[in-house]
């Protein structure tokens, strides 16, 4: 594993983190829109907060 994206149903928030050094950008873009698509709502409902703009 060199990166993950982490829902915390705790305090409803995302986190990244990365232990590989030198990871494509388009590959960390790549995997965290595919993880708000699949990692859906936090446990209490609550949506995911929005992308930035």
């Amino acid at each position: 594993m060199v990166a993950e994206v982490f829902r915390c149903d705790a305090d409803n928030s995302l986190s990244f983190s990365c232990w590989k050094i030198d990871i494509p950008f388009v590959h960390v873009e790549r995997m965290v829109k595919l993880a708000r698509t699949r990692l859906g709502e936090f446990e209490n409902g609550e949506p995911l907060p929005p992308p930035v703009d």
